[in-house]
């Protein structure tokens, strides 16, 4: 056998063995045959034979290949046995048939007993956890109220801690707002957000009057016009507050322009688009509001944090608007200062003729500004 195939073999039969099924340790012994018996008793006899001859010669016994010659010899003496000498070893290998056979009869016996056992006891597991499933569900059944809940913005508060005033207006259905202002309770969603947006701003208007000492019937001097805010920013910035008078500011006020001038539209506590903080914003609304309504409906927390997230809106629109008119300097600068021959092939007619009155406008709306004379070369 060439040693690859034997190395193939060896694989497979070790393969074969490691599949096979390991024997429970309870599970009684297979029986033996007449032969098997045959071989136990010749075997014992050949090796008391080796151990008296190396005794007489005084020489060790080769145990190398002791189990071929075992297997040779044991074979040998098996075949010269006839019927009358075997009957004793095929009676032995009856009584051992029988012997297994009992003993399996109680194995399996014990087997069924076990399985039936196993069988009662997951009946029972089943039972009580179909049990369990069903009361649990039953149970979050009745714990649900009917209909669809509406989260509460105290959850998690401790039992009669008061409600803050903010939390009140923030909350639609809460009789805070039903009595600042009656006539609501028939009102639409929408009506509401506006209604409470209205109160944001005005809350900020007060809390600024209260911190900055400025007068909201003051106007502003000195600061950026509103018609270049309101064109710059679009839909972005809110319409000037009615009630702002003609004046100056108040000595020492420095800084961006004062409460109720303007507001971003859909910023946290601001106004949407379209309304006033005036009493033209939401019709029919007149209701007065004081720095002491609104220190004592705010907490400071609540306060700092909408009077920096109002002036950081606005910070933000002014310097936005800022970038917005640099580039556009840069911009008419750069298309302003094109001199030389106009470009070449590629272009139309009409392409060309657009940019050289591009240029002029410019060069016009430059000169018009007191900006450097408008270049001659190239045209």
């Amino acid at each position: 056998m060439a040693p690859e195939s034997h190395a193939e073999s060896t694989k497979t039969s070790a393969a074969k063995k490691a599949r096979q099924s390991k024997k429970p340790r309870d599970m009684p012994t297979r029986p033996l045959s007449a032969y098997n018996f045959f071989f136990r008793e010749q075997r014992a006899k050949i090796l008391e034979e080796r151990e008296e001859e190396a005794t007489r010669t005084g020489q060790a016994p080769d145990k190398s290949d002791l189990f071929a010659i075992l297997g040779k010899t044991i074979a040998a003496r098996w075949k010269a046995q006839d019927e009358d000498q075997r009957a004793k070893y095929k009676k032995m290998a009856q009584d051992d048939m029988k012997r297994y056979r009992v003993e399996m009869d109680q194995y399996h016996e014990t087997i069924a007993k076990s399985i039936r056992v196993e069988d009662k006891i997951a009946k029972k597991k089943s039972k009580k956890a179909s049990k369990k499933a069903a009361a649990s569900e039953n149970g979050s059944h009745e714990g649900k109220p009917k209909g669809r809940a509406v989260p509460s913005p105290r959850q998690g508060a401790p039992p009669g801690a008061p409600t803050p005033a903010m939390m009140q207006h923030m909350n639609v259905g809460s009789p805070s707002m039903a009595a600042m202002r009656p006539g609501l309770e028939g009102a639409t969603m929408h009506d509401m957000a506006a209604y409470q947006n209205l109160l944001r701003e005005r809350q900020i208007a007060a809390l600024r009057e209260q911190q900055m000492g400025f007068h909201p019937g003051l106007g502003p001097q000195g600061h950026m016009s509103m018609d270049m805010l309101r064109g710059g920013m679009g839909a972005g910035l809110g319409l000037m507050d009615r009630s702002l008078g003609a004046g100056g500011p108040p000595p020492g006020f420095m800084g961006s322009p004062p409460p109720g001038l303007f507001s971003v539209a859909g910023a946290p506590g601001m106004i949407p688009q379209g309304y006033a903080t005036g009493s033209m914003a939401y019709p029919g609304l007149d209701m007065p509001w004081s720095s002491e309504m609104a220190r004592s409906s705010l907490t400071p927390e609540e306060q700092l944090y909408l009077l920096r997230r109002n002036q950081e809106d606005a910070d933000n629109s002014i310097r936005r608007r800022l970038e917005l008119m640099q580039q556009e300097r840069a911009r008419e600068m750069q298309l302003a200062s094109m001199q030389g021959p106009l470009p070449p092939s590629g272009m139309s007619m009409m392409q060309e003729r657009q940019i050289m009155m591009e240029r002029q406008r410019m060069q016009q709306l430059l000169a018009g500004q007191g900006g450097p004379p408008p270049p001659t070369a190239g045209y």
